[in-house]
């Protein structure tokens, strides 16, 4: 990993490289990426900070020294990738967790997740939250397709059927129904 300037950070690793950047409403870069390559695959998690938590930047950045971590060792120990994906996000969760320490408090620091393991014939998304993992086609002339869909109460209302205009008008359409931290009680990586 290599400071980039003020606002982001660069991790590059030949073929495989990200970029996180603070954005214009934060002090500190709440994102955190963490990229590990294994036996035949490539790993690349991230986290970002729930903005509304405290100390959201402790939650991603724990969050995704435990998932690479887990996520290597289980891909190293033969799991294949859902599980190590599964492994991934469950210790990701404890580590967002025990950041908020014995008395977490009302906003516990908080993360969103995504993940996905590279292999020569398949990927492994897992995501909670709304960090989103897209695929980028090739050509020009091929849209990007998002592959996630985000664990918003937006996307909840739109599935029920509630109308476009009616989401926008709701104040609270972008808050998120899944995360991970303390306080989180859905983190099972879909």
């Amino acid at each position: 990993r290599r400071p980039s300037g003020k606002n982001h950070t660069e991790l590059d690793l030949g073929a495989v490289a990200g970029v996180t950047d603070i954005g214009h409403r934060h002090h500190v870069n709440e994102d955190a990426i963490a990229i590990g390559v294994a036996d035949g695959a490539v790993i690349g998690i991230v986290c970002d900070g729930v903005s509304s938590s405290s100390r959201a930047d402790t939650a991603s950045h724990a969050a995704v020294a435990a998932a690479v971590t887990a996520m290597l060792d289980a891909l190293g120990d033969g799991e294949d990738p859902e599980d190590a994906m599964l492994a991934g996000g469950r210790s990701a969760q404890a580590a967002a967790a025990l950041v908020g320490g014995s008395m977490p408090g009302p906003n516990p620091p908080s993360c969103t997740f995504v993940s996905a393991i590279v292999k020569a014939d398949e990927v492994t998304i897992g995501w909670v939250g709304d960090s989103r993992a897209y695929w980028l086609p090739d050509s020009d002339d091929d849209e990007p397709v998002q592959l996630t869909v985000d664990d918003s109460l937006a996307t909840t209302l739109a599935a029920a059927g509630v109308t476009v205009r009616a989401i926008a008008e709701n104040p609270h359409a972008g808050a998120l129904m899944r995360w991970m931290g303390a306080d989180a009680t859905d983190t099972e990586p879909r």
